[in-house]
């Protein structure tokens, strides 16, 4: 049996999931739960098979509070697709009252898929990235509430303060580099499609057709 981590599942679930597994650690070592000096005796390969492991699954779990975060910034910004729409009818004219403009952007990537499979894997590492960057956001929204707390039971309350200025002005950072990412890769999709020949007569038979059924 083979066990492969592909780009994106590297990116999507293990990065952020390896930022959980550090900040548990850390918890778990304050605790008194985890030598960490053990931890450095250990067989290397099976630590690092370990790791990986550990931090994919983290990374699914994750998953859930991204939903609470993205809930609660919901009502404060639009949609990443709407904004790409948008931005890129106002730089592409011509675009106006296309039909792919407004499209499902999963068909849209079908259609790409079709006709070139490398830009696919452009759009796939752009949108693995910005989840990427969302994951490790809300490790650090996490550790900002562990630096809270370091700030007034631990005996650096100094260090404690600074880490939670840091950890909470990169979790900001880490949204809005991710919104930006994803707003890139559906901008991407938008500039692919405009050149694709027949998508617009495509879509619209499409849409002819679920009207009719």
């Amino acid at each position: 049996m083979t066990f492969a981590v592909g780009i994106f599942d590297l990116f999507t679930y293990t990065v952020p999931g390896l930022s959980y597994l550090s900040l548990f650690t850390y918890l778990a070592w304050r605790f008194g739960l985890v030598d960490v000096q053990l931890l450095g005796r250990s067989n290397t390969l099976v630590l690092v098979i370990g790791v990986v492991v550990v931090s994919y699954v983290l990374g699914h779990v994750g998953e859930g509070i991204n939903a609470i975060l993205r809930r609660m910034v919901r009502r404060r910004e639009l949609p990443s697709g709407a904004d790409a729409r948008t931005e890129f009818v106002g730089r592409v004219p011509a675009a106006v009252g296309r039909s792919f403009v407004d499209a499902d952007r999963a068909i849209l990537l079908a259609a790409i898929s079709l006709h070139e499979r490398e830009l696919v894997a452009e759009i796939d590492r752009l949108r693995a990235s910005g989840l990427m960057i969302r994951g490790i956001g809300a490790t650090f929204v996490l550790g900002a509430g562990v630096a809270a707390v370091e700030v007034f039971t631990g005996g650096r309350w100094l260090i404690a303060c600074l880490a939670l200025l840091t950890l909470s002005l990169m979790a900001i950072a880490s949204l809005l580099q991710s919104r930006k990412m994803h707003r890139w890769a559906d901008l991407r999709i938008l500039e692919i499609c405009f050149w694709i020949p027949d998508i617009d007569e495509r879509l619209r038979a499409q849409q002819l057709t679920t009207k009719a059924a």
